[in-house]
């Protein structure tokens, strides 16, 4: 009888644990909204769900990871050699720039989904 009057008439239960229950009423006391219903429903139709594209700082990992052995061939050489060559600095200060570059993309990229 009840629920003949109302606009809701479905209910939607779900579970989740004390924790994930504390900090959703945490989430919700920070939005000034009063009543869990409402809290869930705006999150549930109004919410975003982010799923980050992680490609480019695997990207960055294996430049990181070539840049590490190429220094490594560099102090071989220097102590077979006992002197630097240009040739090899040179390159490591290209992968540098181009490390540089990915990371300043990808930090472009993280901060527009903020927007």
């Amino acid at each position: 009888m009840e629920t003949e009057n109302r606009t809701r008439k479905i209910q939607m239960p779900f579970r989740a644990t004390e924790a994930e229950r504390d900090a959703i009423f945490e989430r919700m006391k920070l939005t000034g909204i009063t009543t869990f219903n409402t809290y869930a429903l705006k999150m549930l139709l109004n919410g975003h769900y982010i799923r980050l594209d992680l490609s480019d700082l695997q990207k960055i990992h294996q430049e990181i990871s070539f840049i590490g052995k190429n220094i490594n061939q560099i102090v071989k050489h220097v102590h077979e050699r006992d002197r630097l060559c240009q040739q090899d600095v040179d390159d490591l200060k290209n992968q540098l720039e181009n490390i540089w570059q990915l990371l300043k993309s990808s930090l472009s990229n993280l901060l527009s989904l903020n927007r």
